[in-house]
């Protein structure tokens, strides 16, 4: 109770940054307390259209100290709640949502995890061929499907988006309806639907098209589901 009376306290203050630039990270708009050294980034990543990054870093400090920098460095309207073992930090500017969990490793060691969603959709190219029909075959009235996830991660040479459907339709319905689409579309089906051995009521469909490779999952689980990958051929 009392180190979460000290963390809050810390978090409340205001003062000058006393951190020299060899013991700051670029991250969420904003230099913080870390050590550059141990910063590891992902970016390219999106999902619904929105462009994620992800940021992990490391300081060998105890988190008093760490919060006691960390908290000049932050906006004055940020929000921040602890969970007994975690710091949780969030905060917003015009561009960028950010969230910070700021983790005690030992005495003299903390970690830090930033998720940072950009606030504007990003607008896909319109090159992206394969991408666009695949989107454009699955929004079909026949197979009365909902569009449940989009994440895409270019954080890789080559470029990957997962899908995820659900429908009220049954996986045998699902299979024959999605093969048909995809002939009709030019995807050359690999291999004929393969049966999954931990589901009664699953299924797999590989297919590839102008350097693409498509993998479908279907699963009955009380309610049929499509998972999409689609790999390669984003941009032709």
């Amino acid at each position: 109770m009392i180190k979460l009376i000290l963390l809050i306290y810390f978090f409340a203050m205001q003062g000058p940054c006393l951190a020299h630039l060899s013991n700051v990270v670029m991250v969420g708009e904003r230099q913080l307390v870390g050590d550059p050294d141990t910063l590891f980034t992902i970016k390219k990543l999106s999902m619904g259209g929105y462009a994620i990054t992800l940021n992990q870093w490391e300081r060998a400090q105890g988190i008093n100290k760490v919060m006691e920098t960390l908290t000049a460095q932050l906006p004055d309207d940020t929000l921040a709640w602890s969970d007994g073992e975690r710091m949780h930090i969030v905060w917003s500017t015009s561009e960028q949502s950010h969230v910070l969990v700021v983790s005690p490793l030992d005495a003299n060691h903390v970690s830090f995890s930033l998720s940072s969603i950009r606030m504007s959709v990003l607008h896909a190219s319109r090159d992206e061929t394969s991408y666009h029909q695949l989107k454009k075959m699955f929004s079909d009235s026949t197979l009365n499907i909902q569009l449940m996830m989009n994440v895409r991660d270019e954080s890789h040479d080559v470029a990957v988006v997962s899908l995820l459907y659900a429908s009220t339709q049954s996986i045998n319905t699902l299979v024959q309806k999605i093969r048909h689409s995809l002939k009709k579309n030019d995807w050359f089906i690999v291999d004929a639907p393969q049966a999954q051995r931990h589901f009664k009521q699953a299924y797999s469909i590989d297919a590839v098209r102008l350097g693409s490779h498509l993998r479908l999952d279907l699963v009955d689980i009380g309610q049929s589901f499509i998972y999409v990958n689609l790999s390669g051929g984003l941009k032709p």
